[in-house]
């Protein structure tokens, strides 16, 4: 998760790694068995309660998290525009609402893409890992709070909790393996472009 989430991440994308296909297969393969490990564990009726409850609260959810965000000296200098503030509030809603939607397992691999996706917007900007981490342990802390107040019984609550967490420290790690190789791809670039211009630069 982090600041700069969401902004293009409603848009598809290709999930394997073009460098190397059957890696990215796999991994993806793996991302689907967790996703769908994740799903089997609660009813779809507790899994519905959840969304709508996301669904309710995710203007409030985005402001709190931007809130608290720009307190965080290392964020402020992604968030200090309030045009780009207003726009990663409203991609930020818009992500959490696809994020704990109901899905086919047909469309399980666009809601992978989705996180890979912002993982790669992440790369892109060069949002440092750790206020990605931060990002996310507070929504899951704010979405466990906030499920407290919905009217669920005990046991509801604590699989709806885990849910939640679940989901979004999935939605976490997806992010941060697409940011890893995309930066890893951008080293790679770096490192062939240095070696062709030391070779044209030598006497």
């Amino acid at each position: 998760g982090g600041l700069a989430m969401m902004g293009r991440s409603h848009k598809p994308c290709r999930l394997t790694m073009n460098h190397n296909a059957s890696i990215g297969d796999s991994v993806d393969l793996a991302a689907m068995a967790a996703l769908g490990a994740i799903r089997s564990q609660v009813s779809p009726a507790v899994r519905e309660r959840v969304h709508q409850h996301v669904a309710r609260q995710a203007v409030a959810l985005a402001d709190r998290f931007y809130s608290v965000m720009q307190q965080d000296p290392a964020a402020q200098g992604f968030l200090s525009n309030e045009q780009v503030q207003t726009r990663l509030r409203v991609s930020m809603q818009r992500w959490l609402v696809q994020t704990f939607a109901e899905v086919a397992d047909a469309d399980m691999p666009a809601m992978i893409g989705r996180q890979t996706q912002v993982g790669a917007v992440h790369a892109r900007i060069k949002l440092p890992p750790q206020l990605m981490s931060a990002g996310m342990r507070l929504m899951v802390t704010s979405i466990r709070r906030g499920l407290v107040e919905d009217g669920l019984t005990a046991d509801e609550l604590r699989t709806a909790q885990l849910y939640a967490a679940d989901l979004l420290y999935l939605a976490d790690g997806l992010m941060l393996r697409a940011y890893v190789r995309d930066m890893q791809r951008e080293v790679r670039a770096d490192e062939a472009y240095r070696s062709v211009a030391m070779r044209h630069n030598a006497p």
